[in-house]
């Protein structure tokens, strides 16, 4: 599931972890 989403919008849920992790 998580790969399909990563490979469908170019990203994976870690990477918006991340984001919001360094906004937060």
């Amino acid at each position: 599931m998580t790969q399909r989403y990563a490979r469908h919008h170019g990203f994976s849920l870690m990477e918006i972890i991340i984001a919001l992790t360094i906004l937060g």
